[in-house]
């Protein structure tokens, strides 16, 4: 509570009257100050009221934020999966194709080597049939 006696004395001075302090002026300021301390604590409880549920109204909302961002998660965490499992898939085709390329490649290359021996072996017998021939006949 502010000091009476410094407040009479100031208003003394400003107004150039005479108060005491059993004047009915200063019980009017008495009982103004008490209202209004009055009306002040009532407020305080009001905007304490409203605080209290401006915090449980962010609660909802970081809540309600958070259910959403989790579904936002959870739904590019699935896209992701989905994209990676078709590139995996079309890789793994790519791989087969390239396996195949590579086998029917090493295939022609033993075909090739086997008509090569065979056409080699034919000269060769063909050559030894020449020499055979022409020492019997020689």
């Amino acid at each position: 509570m502010p000091d009476m006696q410094r407040a009479i004395a100031e208003a003394s001075a400003r107004h150039r009257i005479r108060i005491d302090g059993d004047d009915p002026a200063a019980a009017f300021v008495t009982l103004n100050q008490l209202l209004l301390e009055q009306l002040v604590d009532e407020l305080a409880g009001r905007l304490q009221e409203t605080v209290s549920r401006f915090e449980a109204s962010i609660q909802k909302a970081e809540f309600r934020a958070g259910k959403v961002l989790a579904a936002a998660v959870k739904e590019s965490v699935l896209e992701l999966h989905h994209e990676l499992k078709t590139d995996f898939t079309a890789g793994s085709e790519r791989v087969r194709e390239l396996q195949d390329s590579a086998n029917s490649a090493r295939n022609r290359y033993v075909a090739w080597r086997w008509v090569l021996f065979v056409v080699l072996t034919g000269v060769v017998m063909f050559c030894c049939g020449l020499l055979v021939g022409g020492k019997i006949a020689g």
